[in-house]
């Protein structure tokens, strides 16, 4: 899994879930704009898909044993 400890930071600041950051939060909590917010919202679009898919892969697993 890639590193996602500023994002997760940044969430836990919030008390929100990565996924629903919002842009804004992310600039405000790390006055993140331009390369640097782009490269932050990128991280929080393939920390959603990470968790997503391995989500799916649990629920897919215990599905099959029911």
């Amino acid at each position: 899994m890639s590193d996602f400890n500023s994002i997760i930071a940044i969430s836990q600041n919030c008390q929100t879930p990565v996924f629903a950051l919002t842009k804004e939060q992310i600039q405000q909590e790390d006055k993140h704009y331009g390369k640097v917010l782009e490269s932050t919202l990128k991280s929080q679009n393939t920390f959603k898909d990470t968790f997503s898919n391995l989500a799916d892969t649990i629920i897919n697993l215990t599905s099959n044993n029911v």
